[in-house]
């Protein structure tokens, strides 16, 4: 039994000194953005949150609060976050190993916007599970600091995804049939999305005192 609980510590030990490390690479990472480039990861974190997460009343309170969220939640919420993750990164995966059509090369717009979503996918996950790990909330909420952006910034953030994904539709076989998922929301609506985020209240304050 005492074995038992020993390796449990251990286990749980371990994936603290994990999470605070990918926290501070994340805030890191999130820092060496240009503020364009930080707009975009904000407003990819609202739709995001939005799609994914926003409308399930107990996932939304592991976000706002994850440091009185049970262990249990977060882990499966984290889980969650990154099975979305492993999909959304699977094209540079492939690429990167070789495989899918032979000589297949993705086109550079479409790689540097799976890295974005995948940073705004990364910024979720540390914040759930900074709720296991004191030392990583530091990090996390620079990283979130990082990211508040004004107005202006934003609004150039949603037309520079709506462009990418104009772009994106018209490399398919059939860009009529291809997915319109930005262009469908509205500026207003967005924004109201950036300004309602956990922490994005808190972000905001911290870049405007700055």
């Amino acid at each position: 039994m005492l074995r038992r609980k020993n390796n449990k510590n251990s286990k749980q030990a371990r994936a603290m000194v994990r999470i605070t490390n990918e926290a501070i690479a994340l805030r890191d990472e999130i820092l060496a953005l240009d503020g364009g480039e930080r707009a975009q990861v904000m407003a990819l974190c609202a739709y995001t949150y939005k799609q994914l997460f926003g409308r399930h009343a107990q996932i939304r309170n592991v976000f706002l609060a994850p440091e009185s969220a049970p262990r249990r939640l977060i882990e499966a919420t984290a889980s969650g976050i990154d099975q979305v993750s492993r999909k959304n990164g699977r094209p540079l995966k492939l690429v990167a190993d070789g495989q899918g059509n032979a000589g297949a090369v993705l086109p550079a717009f479409v790689a540097a916007h799976v890295r974005r979503l995948g940073l705004a996918l990364k910024a979720w996950r540390l914040l759930v599970e900074s709720g296991l790990a004191i030392d990583a909330r530091a990090p996390v909420r620079e990283a979130w600091s990082a990211l508040a952006q004004d107005e202006p910034a934003l609004l150039a953030a949603f037309a520079a995804l709506r462009a990418i994904e104009a772009e994106n539709a018209a490399l398919a076989a059939e860009p009529e049939r291809a997915p319109t998922v930005f262009s469908k929301l509205e500026d207003s609506d967005w924004l109201s999305l950036c300004a309602t985020l956990p922490l994005a209240g808190e972000a905001a304050e911290s870049s405007s005192a700055a």
